[in-house]
């Protein structure tokens, strides 16, 4: 059994065989215990996916909108909606440590960015290290800033409008 170091783990998830991998947090890392399989390589996957490609994104959207206080307390999605996909392989003869560094995705990104680098000296093969563009979260990330952005301002004027009435029929 060997050991996963994970720093600035982010909203990657980890994946052995169909089981997400377990982390400790310790600080800016993550540590999980990696399986290794009959020939003494490990293997796992490396996934990151919007939460804006849920099947019901729309009505969770709307539902922490409202719980934030219209819009002042949600947590605002980030403008890169890359994703990524790859499947890792570690030879046999490895260090008992495998340390990897996870890069965030950029807004604007570029051919030669990397999801992550190894930071140890280990003989590891990926299929497909790269930032896949994901249209659709984009579009529906723009969906989102956009519809909610009116309907914030749509909220305060109403709310202004609700005040100024208020003062108005208090006082006359």
């Amino acid at each position: 059994m060997s050991k996963l170091i994970v720093q600035n783990k982010g909203d990657y998830a980890f994946f052995q065989g169909d089981a997400p991998l377990r982390f400790k947090r310790k600080g800016n890392e993550y540590t999980a215990e990696v399986q290794e399989d009959e020939n003494g390589e490990i293997r796992f996957t490396v996934l990151r996916r919007s939460e804006l490609r849920a099947p019901l994104w729309f009505l969770r959207c709307l539902l922490y909108w409202m719980l934030g206080f219209f819009g002042i307390f949600t947590k605002r999605y980030p403008a890169a909606t890359d994703s990524v996909t790859c499947r890792v392989r570690i030879a046999a003869g490895h260090e008992n440590e495998i340390c990897m560094f996870m890069n965030p995705p950029m807004k604007q990104s570029y051919p030669g960015a990397l999801p992550f680098t190894f930071t140890s000296t280990v003989p590891a093969f990926c299929d497909s290290q790269k930032f896949d563009p994901d249209p659709v979260a984009k579009r529906r990330r723009k969906v989102y800033t956009w519809i909610f952005n009116v309907l914030l301002r749509l909220v305060g004027l109403i709310g202004f409008a609700f005040v100024i009435v208020n003062f108005f029929i208090r006082h006359l």
